[in-house]
This record gives C-alpha cells, sequence and structure tokens, in this order.
C-alpha cells in the first residue's frame, strides 16, 4: 500500500493501516517507492507507528496456519478466501448489501480502516452467532453494528464463536 507516498503523520498511519489490512490477505507484501518502508524508519520500539507495524506483522505470522487452511479449503472445496457475509449468513437481510465489513475464510471478520484517525470504526456482525472480538477478548451477540475503538495498533478483528482457527505461535 501507498507505493508512491509522500513520507509525512498522514502516510505514516496509512501505512499502518494498510499492514493491518494485509494481515488479513491471501498475500502479503510491503514495498514501495521513494523512501525505505523498514519498521526501524518509521521510529523505534516503544513509539506507536513502529509498534503497531510489528503488532500487524505478528498477527499475519500468528494467522499463518490458519490462513494456509482457508487457502486449501479454497482450493479443495472451491470455497473462497475473502467472503461477502451473504455466503455465510444468507438469512441475515443485513448481510445482502453491507459492502465493508467481510469474512476472512469462515472464522474471522473484519472491517478495513481507510480514514485518518478515526475513533471508531462501524462492523456488522451477522445474526446467529456471537462474536469475540480479536483484541479485547469481549464477546458480542450478533445482529448489530458495532463501533469498534480503532486504536492505531488495532482494528475491526472479530472472530466467530464457536470456530476453529489454527494459530502459530509468536516468531522472528
Amino acid at each position: 500500500g501507498g507505493f508512491f507516498a509522500k513520507r509525512n503523520d498522514d502516510f505514516v498511519e496509512r501505512y499502518v493501516r494498510f499492514l493491518q489490512f494485509g494481515a488479513t490477505l491471501p498475500m502479503m507484501r510491503s514495498h514501495g517507492t521513494n523512501f525505505p518502508r523498514e519498521f526501524y524508519f518509521f521510529g523505534k520500539p516503544g513509539e506507536p507507528a513502529y509498534d503497531a507495524m510489528v503488532k500487524a506483522v505478528k498477527l499475519r505470522y500468528r494467522l499463518l496456519p490458519y490462513l494456509y487452511s482457508v487457502a486449501w479449503d479454497c482450493s479443495h472445496n472451491r470455497s473462497t478466501f475473502l467472503r461477502t457475509m451473504a455466503m455465510d449468513f444468507p438469512g441475515d437481510e443485513r448481510t445482502w448489501d453491507d459492502g465493508w465489513t467481510y469474512l476472512v475464510g469462515r472464522a474471522f471478520l473484519t472491517a478495513p480502516v481507510t480514514s485518518a484517525k478515526p475513533d471508531k470504526m462501524r462492523a456488522y456482525l451477522p445474526k446467529g452467532t456471537d462474536w469475540w472480538n480479536y483484541f479485547t477478548g469481549e464477546r458480542v451477540k450478533g445482529g448489530r453494528v458495532v463501533g469498534t475503538p480503532t486504536k492505531l495498533d488495532e482494528f475491526p478483528l472479530y472472530v466467530r464463536a464457536g470456530s476453529i482457527g489454527p494459530y502459530g505461535p509468536d516468531v522472528q
């Protein structure tokens, strides 16, 4: 994300959000032109942007077993990696036109943060199941729109109650 960019505070936040978005995609690659993209060019440990970037990449690596299992499901069962919610919740009419919130495989639900410095990000949690906020561990009843706080190092990411998601260790 942000291949051609000017280095400023707005870009730094957008770059963090690009990394968070990429953490749940089938492929993730961080690169660009004009200036280096290594985290240490954005700060040092203990500084918000640096820590948020590290947290996003650590999330990606911890999710790899799940993402690989979703890839297997796609190739062996003709499934899809990124799913409109209507695919899994066809009886919930609110999922039919929601073009913002989507599923990663069948277990994770997310909504990318695309605006600068939002206080909250809207995400619709389909009815028929409960959801767990990945970052806080809070259990949330489905069938409603939630305003998820969007600290720089967090974004809307929910896990469907009762789902199995292989999760890997923290790695370097």
